[in-house]
């Protein structure tokens, strides 16, 4: 019998723990019609993830690919074992990485898809299953302080320069809101951009963020001088 060479051992166990599934999330609300992203083919659905997530942090991260036969989406991290396949109605994560990371990868491609946490069922690990629940609030609780902090003037502002907005038909007003002159609607800054500047809930929820992200950026800037 051939002697075991250890170190190629390790690589053998290696590949199999790349392989292990850690945990799957499937959109499974019956009644709800699905958002549109899951319907999507592979290269639309490119498109719309570029837009709402592949930026910033997490494009850093992870290398994106398609399985056209199958109509999958494949996110490999670039330094660590961790792949997540995205089967339009079901997201599977896989690999060496902490369960931590991967939760939080998945909690942010299940905004970007659209899916809301009560439309979505985990398995796993109890263990994965309990840091994906943790995650989910964690980026619940991210998103509502968003919404609750961000200047309705910051929210204008953006709308102007990125979306077109002419800023002359609203006002910002002393509650934080912004006010259409004409017809005296009032709305928070996120359900303006998504009402006035047609964007999606996750849209809206990424412009939120680069507004947060360029007041950090400009602060850092003013310091530096």
């Amino acid at each position: 019998m051939a002697p075991i060479d250890i170190e190629e051992q390790h690589k053998i166990d290696a590949q199999k723990k790349t392989q292990e599934t850690l945990g799957e999330i499937a959109y499974t609300n019956p009644i709800k019609e699905q958002p549109e992203a899951v319907a999507l083919t592979p290269e639309s659905y490119k498109d719309r993830i570029d837009h709402t997530l592949m930026r910033g942090s997490f494009a850093e991260k992870y290398d994106i690919s398609y399985d056209n036969e199958k109509e999958q989406i494949i996110f490999e991290h670039k330094e660590k074992s961790i792949t997540i396949v995205d089967k339009k109605d079901s997201m599977v994560a896989s690999g060496q990485g902490t369960e931590r990371e991967q939760a939080k990868a998945m909690v942010e491609l299940m905004e970007a898809k659209g899916w809301e946490p009560d439309d979505v069922e985990i398995t796993g690990s109890d263990y994965f299953k309990r840091i994906m629940q943790q995650e989910i609030e964690n980026r619940t609780e991210q998103n509502r302080k968003l919404e609750k902090f961000t200047k309705a003037s910051d929210a204008l502002r953006y709308a102007s320069e990125n979306h077109g907005i002419d800023k002359d038909k609203y006002r910002v007003t002393a509650d934080n809101q912004i006010e259409q002159k004409e017809t005296k609607e009032k709305m928070t800054p996120k359900s303006f951009l998504e009402k006035e500047a047609n964007l999606s809930k996750q849209e809206a929820q990424v412009a939120l963020r680069e507004i947060k992200e360029e007041k950090q950026q400009n602060r850092v800037a003013q310091m530096e001088r």
